[in-house]
């Protein structure tokens, strides 16, 4: 059956709306997704303005297993749907000539050019003479390959629970997940979760000896994301008693592996959360690539599900309708630090992408994470997408400029200080302030701390995390410039100049961020194990040991002016302390490589012990450090973080 669901009004913010000067008179379209929000009234655009007759429809597809899948406009099978309707509608009071054929062609089965029925090629017409040449057609021959390849494995009940620990040791896996990795990457209801939890593993077990009760068997998805909470569950508390964690996590990442041909090949809910746990475990174990390759076939199976459209969701029951945003929420802020972190195009910058933040107060209770902080949230992705084009080396007169960036962030800053709760002020640095790095308003780090710690441990991180992840892009959009000024600076007839608007923008950035990351420890909530806090740390930290480089070896207090000697002495402390907590966290692979670029560039760093003539060319030291980290990924590819 093909379900026809025509686009209705929606209100909506385009992305350059967020990044764009507002009094710019000419406008290019948006490269990058809508971003849906809430509190808009009306929506004006020529889209939307559209009559529903006009306006092309989209398609919900159910395949042989009853998932649902979108099919666009421009959609083949859409067509073919408007055909069907076509041909079924008769207004006329005579009979329609050729009616078997007309029912024939309306009942169709319109899935089996999405999926394979799992049927040999029944619909054939048989053969009328048999010859000792006869066989399978060639066609059917292939038909049948692929079937193999998307066929689920064989395996019984009692080898599926046999994979996993005891209930016991489950249980507790289970819940240092959702302690300590949910909340930073929700994709679970938590009470639907266990639920069907209770009923794949627990009632499963229990009633295993007994053949005449069915089992209510899960999907492949869903045994994996098991897989891969136990995976976690076991990083994030490795004191789980009774139990081998090194052989159980080598287990289970070894059955998840197994299971990618139906990860990829079935487009379901659950295996767009078990491919993003699996991108998430390999980026943060030094297999950047292969985490890139996983999030993008996500992306594509969200797209085969219609995730990326809000005019999809009247099909789903108000819980499941809220969760596939939290999901394609989850989705397009990891693609998006995965597009900007290592310098390539992202595969969510389409003109029919919709990002819709989840409704507020409706699923907090089982999903974890507050859903005023993901909207909050995905408006920073979107800058973030837009500020990842301002490097690209392609001249696009589309492309954003940087005050266009800058000015968006600043109004999200200043947006976001009307939100109650949801605000981090700006922190002062120790000792006197300097115009060059304090921020006017900036308050003490002790008087913060007092006003933070009335939150949960859940809300600190949470709300730290959302201004981390924008002082960070403040830094992705202007580190060029203080590279650019550090190398011009140091060379020997450069003459004294203070350091450019944007590039000191970039230093005071990277120094609230670190106080943010200073924050988080001190609150003991920061996560390098299965949370990308010491990536950031590391950001922050590179910045500011490149601000140090400014100053040329030899040079003393007597050549420079007292507010430079001033800064540097205050940045020197704050990276020791940055370095300190960057190292004394624990860490998963990927983050302890960057921990080591840390240390190794902090070592090029002027200090006041350096023998005068010990030049350290900035430009050389950077692209040597980056090349460092380009060891992150398997293949030794460069990456840009």
């Amino acid at each position: 059956m093909l379900k026809a669901v025509i686009v209705v009004e929606r209100t909506h913010m385009r992305v350059e709306d967020l990044v764009q000067n507002p009094s710019s008179k000419e406008r290019t379209p948006s490269t990058g997704p809508d971003i849906i929000t809430g509190d808009s009234k009306g929506d004006t655009s020529p889209r939307s303005s559209k009559s529903h007759s006009e306006e092309p429809q989209s398609s919900i597809v159910k395949d042989n297993s009853g998932h649902e899948h979108y099919i666009g406009p421009s959609g083949t099978l859409n067509f073919w749907n408007q055909l069907r309707n076509l041909v079924d509608s008769n207004n006329s009071p005579y009979p329609s000539p050729g009616r078997e054929g007309v029912t024939k062609f309306t009942q169709d089965n319109t899935s089996r050019l999405l999926e394979a029925d799992g049927q040999d090629e029944d619909d054939q017409p048989p053969r009328t003479a048999a010859t000792p040449q006869d066989g399978p057609s060639p066609g059917a021959i292939t038909s049948a390959i692929a079937r193999d390849f998307t066929r689920l494995p064989t395996a019984d009940m009692d080898e599926i629970l046999g994979q996993f620990p005891s209930n016991e040791v489950l249980d507790l896996l289970i819940q240092s997940y959702f302690k300590n990795v949910h909340d930073d990457f929700p994709l679970f209801h938590r009470a639907t979760f266990e639920e069907e939890y209770e009923s794949f593993i627990v009632e499963a077990r229990r009633n295993s000896r007994l053949p005449s009760r069915p089992l209510r068997l899960p999907d492949w998805g869903w045994i994996g994301c098991l897989h891969m909470i136990v995976v976690f569950g076991s990083i994030a508390d490795s004191s789980i008693p009774n139990v081998d964690h090194s052989s159980l996590r080598r287990r289970s990442i070894a059955v998840a592996r197994g299971l990618l041909p139906q990860f990829i090949s079935k487009c379901s809910l659950t295996n767009v959360r078990v491919l993003l746990l699996l991108s998430l475990f390999l980026h943060n174990n030094n297999e950047r690539n292969a985490a890139w390759n996983i999030a993008g076939t996500a992306t594509r199976i969200s797209f085969a599900l219609g995730l990326h459209r809000s005019d999809m969701s009247a099909s789903f029951r108000p819980l499941e309708r809220e969760v596939r945003k939290w999901v394609f929420c989850t989705l397009y802020s990891f693609e998006q630090f995965l597009a900007s972190s290592l310098g390539r195009p992202s595969g969510l910058q389409e003109l029919d992408v919709e990002v819709v933040p989840p409704r507020e107060g409706f699923v907090e209770g089982g999903i974890g994470t507050d859903a005023r902080l993901v909207s909050w949230s995905v408006k920073l992705q979107a800058i973030l997408a837009r500020t990842r084009l301002l490097h690209v080396g392609i001249n696009r007169g589309s492309g954003p400029t940087l005050d266009e960036i800058l000015t968006a962030l600043n109004g999200w800053k200043r947006d976001i200080g009307k939100a109650p709760g949801l605000d981090v002020s700006w922190i002062k640095m120790e000792g006197p302030a300097l115009e060059a790095i304090d921020h006017e308003g900036a308050v003490d780090m002790e008087e913060l701390k007092v006003s933070l710690a009335w939150k949960t441990r859940a809300q600190l991180r949470a709300v730290l995390l959302l201004h981390i992840h924008f002082h960070y892009i403040a830094i992705v959009a202007t580190r060029p410039l203080l590279l650019r000024d550090v190398a011009a600076a140091r060379k020997d007839d450069a003459p004294k100049t203070p350091l450019p608007t944007h590039a000191a923008l970039c230093v005071k950035h990277a120094c609230q961020l670190s106080y943010l990351m200073i924050l988080l420890d001190h609150f003991d909530v920061i996560n390098g194990l299965s949370g990308l806090d010491i990536f950031y740390a590391y950001c922050s930290a590179m910045i500011l040991i490149l601000r140090l480089l400014r100053l040329r070896p030899g040079e003393g207090a007597e050549s420079i002016g007292p507010d430079e000697v001033m800064l540097q002495s205050k940045v020197r402390r704050l990276v020791a302390t940055l370095r300190n907590v960057i190292n004394h966290t624990d860490k998963c692979g990927s983050m302890k490589r960057l921990a080591q670029v840390v240390d190794t560039f902090s070592e090029c760093a002027n200090n006041p012990t350096d023998p005068p003539g010990e030049d350290v060319e900035p430009v050389d030291v950077w692209r040597t450090q980056l090349q460092a980290t380009a060891a992150l990924g398997a293949d030794g590819e460069l990456s840009s973080v």
